[in-house]
């Protein structure tokens, strides 16, 4: 079978935190915000159908990023749910860097 990655960003690591410059700098760059402070972080999409959509995007790369959306958070927001821990590689997060923006590119409403 396909092996399956699950992206996560770790701020209380140094390893954590000079691995995610590149999404860090995605996000930044693309009107994302990002948060490093936990463990958990959120890349805002806009709809539900967009969070699904790249979801569904990332997985066929063999990163496991769920989406989150309404009711969980409020209509508009939705996201998908970034984790990394320090046994990602600074190459894995340079692939969920590059898949994030490739979907931006090939959506022209974000």
């Amino acid at each position: 079978g396909r092996e399956c990655h699950a992206v996560v960003l770790c701020g209380s690591s140094v390893f954590g935190l000079a691995a995610a410059d590149g999404v860090t700098q995605w996000c930044a760059d693309n009107g994302r915000g990002l948060d490093l402070k936990g463990a958990v972080v959120p890349v805002v999409v806009g709809t539900a159908e967009r969070a699904l959509e790249w979801s569904d995007k990332l997985l066929e790369r063999s990163m496991f990023v769920p989406a989150i959306r309404p009711p969980t958070v409020p209509e508009g927001s939705s996201r998908l749910r970034v984790a990394v821990s320090a046994r990602h590689a600074t190459g894995d997060l340079e692939a969920l860097r590059e898949a994030l923006a490739d979907l931006r590119r090939l959506d022209p409403t974000t």
